[in-house]
């Protein structure tokens, strides 16, 4: 049970922890947004997410999954096919 004053106002020991609190969760808010803008994090992040996806693709690709090989084989085939449109525009 909180202590009160008899006018049932909030004990200055009570205002403060609210105040402390309140503090607490702006920082958390602040420092959140700030990581959110800052151009810094954002490519830290999404060099995290790129090695992770990369690792993940060549472990897939070592274990011989299917996935990997197809991105690859289709990447192939599009190189391939727009080499060779590109050749026969230039014939024409």
């Amino acid at each position: 049970m909180s202590a009160k004053t008899k006018n049932s106002q909030p004990s200055i020991d009570e205002l403060k922890a609210r105040i402390l609190r309140a503090r607490l969760e702006m920082t958390a808010t602040v420092d959140e947004a700030s990581d959110r803008v800052n151009p810094k994090v954002q490519v830290a992040k999404a060099k995290a997410s790129a090695q992770l996806k990369a690792k993940h693709f060549t472990d897939d690709l070592k274990a011989g999954k299917p996935g990997p090989i197809a991105v690859v084989a289709g990447g192939l085939a599009l190189i391939g096919g727009g080499i060779a449109l590109a050749v026969l525009s230039a014939r024409r």
